[in-house]
Parts: structure tokens; C-alpha cells; sequence
């Protein structure tokens, strides 16, 4: 007999009908799916009455014809069979082992999980089902889904999901502190995206707690890695039941229930080291909130390198964790941000009803975190809010201090005619002059910064990582070569378009050979490992002495700003460009999670492109940029070497085309690069040596004292100098400088 919850999913059926908008049986039981199937042969028993009533057929031919319509085949009883051949052990837990496998029926690779032999008693085998089940039932990109469900001959369970073999956060996490022992870097894109992959995790946790379900075994060894950026929790089985807080629904996700268990509740153990102190009590519910400790526990692994009580013996742990005795972060490495401090220390709270109310509040947090907005658990000093403004908002940071400069210009002329204030009218000007040799620095620095990170963008692209680790393989493979080159137009063609002036592209594999470059020459084949911008030392080496035959440099493993060097070539203009080359590695990572360098990504880019005196033309300045890196050619050096000059009215100047251009022994289309370098302007070796100090001793915009032998310098008033810095990269040295005097005889 029909029940009256029944009839009340029929009668919403045939009101959706008749309004015009019907809907499916499946809908109208999402909340009731236990009566799917009782509803679904009810409303066919109606949906035929219906037809005999408003159709011509008998009732025969209606028949033939339902028979005959898609659908059909529901509630029938399919069975699924393949076959699985193991290939590897690939690792073991406290409840199974896994083995990489073959599914022979559609040629994909499997993981296997088989239960233990030394396991094979009743409670485990009801956690291993459980395991299982919960998976099964849990839908989501970061958890890993099953694909199967079997026994072999020996009566062991077992189950399938999708293979991953591409490394776990641990490993992640252990790489970069071994690189970074004392300090972190909070611009360093790989500590960054450690944030961003602990982010994704708290969001799969906290599906998984809307689901009713607590992972309550939550580690960096259990967050598996993919190559695509692919974040998956994984090991489920201490995963338990628990009863869903309102705080933890979400809108369109139902209580898990498992079937055929009778215990909601796994016997699986711990991790001592990232468990919560409800969990090391024994005595206390454990429920969400635990997971919360322990995602803040990967989180200070992070931070620190060390999991929480790392170095205390096992059976003091449980002591320290319930009285909150932990270490703060700081203790171990410096520069650890202050909001990720915060962040760790409410997730850990001893008190469950002190931490994030739900993962999903610990996740915005950290991604706040990541977009240089302010968390909620850290009130924000206002020079970390500036240079967050400034970092998210370079081109405005710009514009206004080119305001500040304008407007501090306009009042050092205003006060300038007035004899009372000739004093303050000089300070004025020195001050002014700093503040120009600051803007233009800092433009410098953020349009290197730009294209480099332009470059690492597409340094990290999954197809471009994939061909570079086949060339490591196979390097004389053209096949390869040619798709790399294909890249390299289209990664030109997006800078391009992204407003960014790019002379040309190039890419070379881990040995220095040039593989792609935009646009083609013949240099592709050629070796360049001997160039600076691969190795990243301080200027290029001599491919022919003993040194460098017996063992080349490899390649450098981060980014790279090369020495200046001059193009051998006159432009349409009749000039010969200087220019800079940037590059990037381009980075791989094996099956063991071992990353390493398979290849460089540069660009070559002319200096004055790079716009460093740009928008200074309402000052009445001359300005010089120069090179202060002491590499050498023959018998000079480049130390002083002035590479972009901007003269009074904003008028700039390609030097090295400009020196020639007045006639020297240089008249011929081509030139070495030597002579060219030879026939540019410099610095007096005196003025060299005062604007190194500046560069040595890091300071800021600083006044110093013209030298008047300098080849196109010949000013009696003080020059303000400033290093060009790059301004979220403080580990990378551009060794340039600007030069500011106020325009008085240009040549």
C-alpha cells in the first residue's frame, strides 16, 4: 500500500508536470533516497494509465512501444568485471599494502590497496570495508575515487582508484627547506604554493566533514601531489562518522551512511605527532574540530620544516600537546609571516571550540594570505598593508610617486624664485633629484620583475615541463625540438600581447644546447652553456679552456638577469642595441618527487625598452643608467659601462649607437661585440668606484660627488645615485644603477 510520504512525491511529480515544467524522478527524491525505486514504478504505472486514456494504440502497441524507449533497463542487475595484473609494490600502511597495477580490459594503470595478511582478522577487515565505503561515497577532486571492489582467490579484500605517483606534500615540504635552512622567503613561489596546496586541502576536509566523515589520521604523507596541480587526501581508514553540526552542512550534501557496518567508528590508530589532544586524551569525542588541529599541524611543518615535538621522545608528547607546550614557528626559521603564525596557532588551539570553526574558514584564511589581503586571526601592521598596496597595485604605486615627484618639483620651482627660501629651494632640488633616482630604480626593478615572472608563468607549463623532461631523455630528438618551438611563438606571442617588448625567446635543454628560440636562427643546436644567463655566475666563460671542457656548468636554479652586452649587428636605425637577457628554470619532477632542472626559458630585451625613465619628463634632469658588474672583455671592463641615458626634455639616447654614429673606426654594418663596448661611454673610474659603494653597502637613493672627467658627465653639482633592486626578489642583484644630475651641459 501506497505510504503517504509516497504519494506526496507523486503528487509533486504531476504538479511539475502540469505547470509546465516537469521534473525527474531522481530529483523529486533527492532528499529520499530510499524511495527511488518504489516511486519511479509507481509514477511508470501512472504515466501508462495516462497514455491508454489520451491514445489511439491499443493497449498492446503501447507496450511494444515502452519496451522499446531508452530507460528500460533500469533495476536491472549488471555485473562489472576486468582484470588487474599487479606490476610493483609500491608502499605500505597499518592496514594495507599497495601495488601499482594494469587493468588489461582498458589498458590504464591502477593502484591496488589489498588488506594484510598479518591484518586478516575481523575488526581490521570491517575497517577496510569501511575505508572503502567512505571513499566510495565521498565525491570530490582532492579525494582519490575507487574504481572497484574484489576479492582474490585467497579471500583477501582489495579495492582500485586512479594511480598517483608524483610525490606527497612531505616530500614537497622537506625539498624546500633543505634549500632555505634558515630563512623563509615569503615571495618564494614554491613556499607559496605549499600555502596554496594546504588551502586545498582544508576545502576537501571540509567537504568531507559536510558529509559527516573525519579523517582523524590527517598528515603531509597523506596529501598526495599531482603534476597538474592535483591535491589529494588520501588514507581514510581511521575515518569515522560523526554527527553533522549545522555549522558543517553545506547546501546539497547528505549524512554519509555506510551499509552492512555495524560500528560507525574505525579501530585504526594515529599519527602521534599530528594528532589533536581530544585524540591523544582517549577519553574525549573527537569530531572536526580535530581535524582542524591537525591541518594546523601540516601547516606548521610548513612554516618550520619539523613536525610539532619533533625532537621530544614519544612519551612526552602526549603531555606537551594536552598543555599546549608547543614551540612557536619562529623559534626554528626567520622570516616566517606573522598571519600564517596566526593561522597555525588558531588551528591548534588546545581548546576544540578555540580553533576555526570549520576547515572552510582556516582555507579563506590562507588564500586571504596568498592575495596580500588582511586574516582574520592577524591585525595587519600599515607598512605590511603599503607593500601589499604596492604589490597589488604596481602601475598605480608607480603613477603616484610620479605625482609625489611632479608635485614636489612644481614647489622646489615656486620656492626656487624666491631669494628668502634659496636655501630650502637647494635642499629641495637634492631631494627631488633622490626622489627621481628612486622612481626610476624602482621602475627598473618592477619591469624586470614583470617579465620574469612572465617568464616562470610560462616556465610552468604542464606541456612545456612534459617536453623538457622527454629532451633530458632523449636529447637529439627534433621531434621534440619542433613542439618546443612551437611553444616558444606562442609563449612570445602572449608577452606580446601582454604589453611586454621582447626582442626574442629562447629555450635551452639541461646541457645548454639551444632547443627553440622566437623568432628561428641557426643558433638553434648551438650550445650556450658557457653564457651567463644558463650558469647564472657572474659573466660568461671561455668554452675553450681546459676548465670548462673537463666540466661545463649546469644550470643555474633560479631566475637569472644576464650581464648587458651589445648586439654585433646596427638596427634599422643604425645602432647597435644594448640588451639583457632574463631566464628561468623550467623544473620537473620524477615519480620519487625529486625535482630538477631540465632546461632554461629566457627572453632577450633591449634596456631601454625596459622604460626605466619613463615618465620623468616633466624633470629637468640628466640621468644615466649604468652597469656595475666587473665581468671583462680583452683588456676592459664593464664596470661604469653607461647602457640608457636620458638628457634634458625627456630626450633618450641609444648609447652605443650614438658613439658611433659620430664617427669612429666603427663605420662598417657589423662590429664585435668587444669593439662596440670599447666605443661606449663610461663612468671615471673615481665616480665608478663612489656609486659601487652605493651598490655594496645597500643603501637607498644617495647624493655623492660629480667627477668631472667622465666621458659624457661634466656637471660641477652633486648626482643622486640608486641601485636598481628588484622589489619582491631581494636574493637577485641586477647590478645596475641610476645617476640623476640636474641638466647643465649635456654634450
Amino acid at each position: 500500500m501506497p505510504t503517504p510520504q509516497l504519494e506526496e512525491l507523486i503528487e509533486r511529480l504531476q504538479a511539475a508536470r502540469h505547470s509546465g515544467q516537469p521534473l525527474s524522478v531522481e530529483q523529486v527524491c533527492q532528499d529520499h533516497p530510499e524511495l527511488l525505486e518504489p516511486v519511479r514504478r509507481r509514477w511508470s504505472a501512472l504515466d501508462l494509465e495516462d497514455r491508454r486514456h489520451t491514445l489511439p494504440e491499443s493497449t498492446e502497441e503501447i507496450e511494444k512501444k515502452l519496451a522499446a524507449m531508452p530507460g528500460q533497463a533500469v533495476g536491472a542487475r549488471l555485473v562489472m568485471q576486468t582484470e588487474l595484473h599487479l606490476n610493483d609494490f609500491h608502499d605500505c600502511g597499518g592496514l594495507g599494502e599497495v601495488y601499482q597495477a594494469t587493468d588489461e580490459t582498458l589498458s590504464r594503470r591502477l593502484a591496488v590497496k589489498l588488506l594484510r595478511n598479518d591484518r586478516r582478522l575481523p575488526a581490521n577487515l570491517e575497517d577496510f570495508r569501511r575505508e572503502a565505503q567512505i571513499i566510495g561515497l565521498l565525491n570530490h577532486p582532492g579525494i582519490v575515487s575507487i574504481v572497484g571492489w574484489g576479492e582474490t582467490f585467497e579471500g583477501r579484500p582489495f579495492y582500485a582508484m586512479p594511480f598517483v605517483d608524483r610525490g606527497n606534500l612531505l616530500a614537497s615540504s622537506t625539498a624546500y627547506h633543505a634549500k632555505n635552512p634558515a630563512r623563509i622567503d615569503d615571495a618564494d613561489k614554491e613556499f607559496r604554493d605549499l600555502i596554496y596546496r594546504l588551502s586545498s586541502v582544508c576545502k576537501t576536509i571540509a567537504y568531507a566533514h559536510s558529509r559527516s566523515i573525519v579523517h582523524r589520521d590527517l598528515k603531509p604523507e597523506n596529501v598526495m601531489l599531482g603534476k597538474y596541480g592535483e591535491t589529494l587526501v588520501i588514507d581514510w581508514g581511521c575515518a569515522t562518522l560523526v554527527s553533522r553540526h549545522a555549522r558543517f552542512k553545506m547546501p546539497g550534501e547528505q549524512t554519509v551512511q555506510l551499509k552492512g557496518l555495524n560500528d560507525s567508528t574505525s579501530s585504526g590508530g594515529m599519527t602521534l605527532r599530528y594528532a589533536s589532544p581530544e585524540q591523544l586524551h582517549g577519553d574525549k569525542s573527537v569530531g572536526p574540530e580535530s581535524d582542524i588541529y591537525s591541518l594546523g599541524a601540516i601547516l606548521y611543518r610548513l612554516l618550520t620544516g619539523k613536525s610539532p615535538y619533533e625532537n621530544v621522545p614519544n612519551d612526552q608528547v602526549r603531555g606537551l600537546s594536552m598543555a599546549g607546550k608547543l614551540e612557536p614557528p619562529e623559534t626554528f626559521k626567520a622570516g616566517i609571516p606573522k598571519p600564517l603564525t596566526a593561522i597555525c596557532a588558531k588551528a591548534m588551539s588546545v581548546t576544540p571550540h578555540e580553533r576555526y570553526e570549520t576547515a572552510m574558514a582556516m582555507a579563506d584564511d590562507l588564500e586571504r594570505y596568498l592575495s596580500d589581503a588582511s586574516v582574520s586571526v592577524c591585525r595587519t601592521s600599515l607598512g605590511t598593508q603599503m607593500i601589499r598596496f604596492v604589490r597589488r597595485n604596481r602601475t598605480a604605486s608607480a603613477l603616484l610617486l610620479g605625482m609625489l615627484l611632479i608635485c614636489t618639483a612644481l614647489l622646489t620651482i615656486g620656492l626656487a624664485g624666491q631669494s628668502f627660501f634659496a636655501h630650502q629651494a637647494k635642499a629641495s632640488a637634492r631631494e627631488r633629484l633622490r626622489l627621481a633616482a628612486t622612481m626610476a630604480a624602482n621602475i627598473g626593478g618592477f619591469e624586470i620583475d614583470r617579465r620574469l615572472s612572465l617568464l616562470e608563468h610560462e616556465a610552468q607549463s604542464p606541456q612545456l615541463v612534459a617536453i623538457m623532461a622527454d629532451i633530458a631523455k632523449t636529447p637529439e630528438d627534433r621531434g621534440l625540438w619542433e613542439k618546443s618551438q612551437i611553444l616558444m611563438y606562442e609563449f612570445k606571442d602572449l608577452l606580446t600581447q601582454s604589453g611586454v617588448e621582447v626582442e626574442s625567446m629562447f629555450l635551452t635543454d639541461a646541457r645548454g644546447t639551444q632547443v627553440a628560440r622566437a623568432p628561428a636562427l641557426d643558433s638553434i643546436g648551438e650550445n650556450f652553456a658557457y653564457r651567463n644567463y644558463f650558469h647564472g655566475l657572474t659573466e660568461d666563460l671561455d668554452p675553450e679552456s681546459p676548465g670548462y671542457r673537463s666540466q661545463p656548468p649546469g644550470p643555474a636554479l633560479g631566475p637569472v638577469i644576464s650581464t648587458a652586452y651589445v648586439s654585433t649587428n646596427q638596427d634599422q636605425f643604425g645602432e647597435y642595441p644594448v640588451k639583457t637577457a632574463l631566464s628561468v628554470p623550467v623544473v620537473a619532477t620524477d615519480a620519487q618527487g625529486v625535482r630538477s632542472v631540465v632546461g632554461r626559458l629566457g627572453m632577450s630585451v633591449r634596456v631601454n625598452d625596459l622604460g626605466v625613465f619613463q615618465g620623468l619628463s616633466n624633470l629637468t634632469a640628466d640621468a644615466y643608467l649604468v652597469e656595475m658588474r666587473d665581468y671583462t672583455w680583452g683588456n676592459n671592463s664593464a664596470r661604469g659601462l653607461i647602457l640608457d641615458r636620458k638628457g634634458n626634455n625627456d630626450q633618450t639616447f641609444a648609447v652605443p649607437g650614438q658613439a658611433l654614429a659620430a664617427g669612429t673606426s666603427l663605420a662598417s654594418q657589423e662590429a664585435s661585440e668587444e669593439e662596440v663596448k670599447d666605443s661606449m661611454p663610461r663612468l671615471s673610474p673615481e665616480l665608478a668606484e663612489q656609486v659601487l659603494s652605493v651598490i655594496q653597502t645597500r643603501s637607498e637613493a644617495k647624493l655623492i660627488p660629480s667627477q668631472a672627467d667622465g666621458p659624457l658627465i661634466q656637471s660641477r653639482h652633486e648626482a643622486a645615485c640608486a641601485v636598481v633592486r628588484l622589489p619582491y626578489r631581494p636574493g637577485i642583484q641586477t647590478g645596475w644603477a641610476v645617476l640623476f644630475y640636474e641638466a647643465e651641459e649635456l654634450p
